[in-house]
């Protein structure tokens, strides 16, 4: 949908957190903003994370998200340490962890079917037109900039 992104933020302990997904992303060009609307004033966010958040939405009810860029204060050099330190539990504790690679692109759809359909049995290796179409596929899924964050092993 074309309607601008909209969310609420709540201010929670880890200790008595709601049921939450954690969102896992890259955060793109940070020089790169768009507006979204947190507690209906408008938040400048990367490309990514927006794109991300229009994709997670659900139409008929709500999604809690953890989004560090949303829930750390990126100004405060104090809170972003204190929540440093805590991401492994926000992680851990989350109901799901969302890895959003980013929006469809250079055949990925075929690269994540093909992954969700892998047999070990089935050999890969480049000798058709198919599976040469999917391994270039998988290729650039595995080279998107989300893979080379240094959390992601944290995160996931």
């Amino acid at each position: 949908s074309s309607n601008p992104v909209s969310c609420t933020l709540s201010h929670v302990s880890l200790e008595a957190a709601p049921a939450y997904t954690a969102l896992s992303y890259n955060w793109g060009d940070t020089a790169q903003r768009v507006g979204i609307l947190v507690n209906g004033a408008t938040i400048m966010v990367t490309l990514n994370l927006e794109a991300a958040l229009r994709h997670l939405r659900l139409q008929d009810k709500p999604l809690t998200l953890w989004v560090d860029f949303l829930c750390i204060d990126q100004s405060d050099e104090v809170e972003k340490s204190e929540q440093l330190e805590q991401m492994r539990q926000i992680y851990v504790q989350a109901l799901s962890v969302v890895a959003w690679l980013g929006p469809a692109e250079s055949n990925s759809d075929a690269a994540l079917h093909w992954i969700q359909q892998y047999d070990l049995k089935k050999d890969l290796s480049p000798t058709s037109l198919e599976n040469a179409d999917i391994i270039n596929a998988l290729s650039r899924l595995f080279t998107r900039p989300y893979w080379s964050r240094v959390w992601v092993i944290q995160e996931l």
